[in-house]
């Protein structure tokens, strides 16, 4: 299992008068965007396939854990997406860096904790 850090942070971007202007990279975006992009050509079956991944991202907090599928999913999305640019780089970095989040039996509800 991995935790992957879904808080954004600022990237420079120059306006049309060539001003650094800081905006919000939105990492929860970003990757949703990432899974679901037309690059990769995907179908009702392979959409349906990835929408509970989806929803779990948008519904986690500042982290969300993933399980080893998932994470393998987003890393063979990002190596079949072509086009990345610098202000992605903290991203593919929280990605390809993120710590494993060991499955310690913490989340585990038992019938006798009830």
């Amino acid at each position: 299992m991995k935790k992957l850090n879904l808080d954004s942070y600022k990237v420079s971007i120059k306006d049309q008068q060539g001003l650094n202007r800081f905006l919000d990279y939105e990492v929860r975006t970003t990757i949703i965007n990432l899974l679901t992009h037309p690059q990769l050509g995907l179908n009702g079956p392979d959409l349906m396939e990835v929408a509970p991944l989806i929803r779990k991202i948008e519904g986690a907090g500042a982290d969300v854990i993933l399980t080893n599928e998932e994470y393998q999913e987003i890393l063979r999305v990002l190596k079949t997406f072509k086009g990345f640019i610098k202000n992605d780089i903290q991203m593919l970095e929280r990605v390809y860096n993120c710590p494993d989040n060991p499955d310690d039996g913490s989340n585990i509800v038992r019938l006798s904790d009830n």
